[in-house]
């Protein structure tokens, strides 16, 4: 596949452009060596996926931590109640 690429100024700046729009690292490839180049986007690429996995994982830590809070605030409101009514 490396030996399709055709890298042109026109195709790194769109590539840079889409880059950039979903907040990936910037990457700095040589365009006169496809080989090299599609090895520089694939190494930042997965450093990126990798970053995004992390911040996922933490997210879906943070919202489990929520869960547990609402869960444990819900069963206090309702002892809180029960002993209210007694």
């Amino acid at each position: 596949m490396t030996e399709n690429l055709i890298l042109t100024e026109a195709f790194h700046a769109r590539l840079r452009a889409a880059l950039a729009a979903v907040n990936a690292p910037s990457i700095a490839v040589p365009l006169a060596d496809p080989p090299r180049t599609a090895a520089a986007l694939t190494r930042a690429l997965t450093a990126w996926n990798g970053t995004l996995s992390d911040r996922a994982r933490r997210r879906a830590e943070v919202l489990a931590d929520l869960s547990l809070l609402s869960e444990t605030a819900l069963a206090a409101d309702a002892e809180t109640a029960a002993w209210l009514r007694r």
